[in-house]
Order: C-alpha cells, then structure tokens, then sequence
C-alpha cells in the first residue's frame, strides 16, 4: 500500500495490523513505528528506503523488538532485518544465535563491514550481501558461511589476521 511514496516521511502501524506489506523504495521514509500485533513482514520491507533511521517496536510486542539498527525476533536471539541505510559497519549483538533471510542483503544500505561473534550459528538463506566484509571467528560458523556463500574477505578478530579469499 505504501510502496515508493517518495514524499512518506513517517508511518505507524494502528494496533490490530498483524502484517505490514511493502515499504520499498520509499525514499523519503525515516520512521517506522510497529504496533504490538504486527508479527509478519516480508524480509525486502524496506529495501530501497535510503533515508530510514527509526524503526520501533511496541514494547508490548510478543514477536519483535527494535535498536537504532535492525529488528530482532526470538527474544532478541534473532536478528530479522538490519534497516539503517546510513551506518557502513555492524557488530552483531552477542545475544543474537541466528541471521534472518535478507537481513543483510539491501543493495541500497551502505553497509560494507558486519562483525559476527562466537555465538552466531544459523545463516538463513541470503543473509549476508556478497560484497561485506565479513569478521569472525576463524572455524566459527561465520567463516563457514563466508566461506561457502563466496564473501571474499575474512577478518580473524581472535587473531588479528586479515585473510583474503576468492569465492
């Protein structure tokens, strides 16, 4: 419903709305609120939403929960949908055990470097955008996956060592 309204600065989601559809390509867009009964949205919400820098979460929502960075879902376990288009790097929570479909794939976002700790260890499908930078752990899931889903670059932060790889 709300799909490229270019002049959309702000959008909050009435209690009652249990899906939101998609916001994409809104450009003018900053703010999204969620209501305690949103508990589905597709993966791509806000791809091409350069100018987002809020989301919120209603604090009486039993699926989702918001920072100034991205939405998260199984008690803060998962992180669903990484939404600022402004920040270049990202350190994934310690608390987060998965990555969600697309959380990390926006070809607008600006974002070029994500650090992935110890406790990451489900990738869903698409979850990290080729071209990031990619630091974890050496042997950790994280390099795992960026092994297998051809990220070129691996940071060792236990080492220290810069490891380049073609995928």
């Amino acid at each position: 419903a709300f799909s490229e309204c270019r002049y959309l600065e702000e959008i909050e989601i009435p209690s009652g709305v249990t899906r939101v559809g998609l916001l994409k390509g809104d450009e003018s867009l900053r703010r999204v609120v969620f209501s305690d009964t949103v508990d589905n949205f597709p993966k791509t919400l806000f791809y091409g939403c350069t100018s987002l820098n809020k989301v919120e979460v209603s604090s009486g929502n039993p699926k989702y929960s918001a920072d100034d960075f991205a939405i998260y879902s199984e008690s803060g376990t998962c992180i669903d949908l990484f939404y600022t288009s402004e920040e270049t790097s990202f350190v994934v929570p310690e608390q987060v055990k998965k990555i969600g479909l697309n959380c990390f794939n926006d070809d607008s976002s600006l974002l070029e470097e994500l650090t992935i700790p110890g406790s990451v260890e489900v990738f869903e499908d698409r979850a990290v955008r080729d071209q990031i930078l990619i630091n974890c752990y050496k042997d950790s899931p994280a390099h795992e996956y960026a092994k297998s889903s051809h990220l070129f670059r691996f940071l060792d932060t236990q080492e220290g060592t810069l490891y380049f790889e073609a995928g």
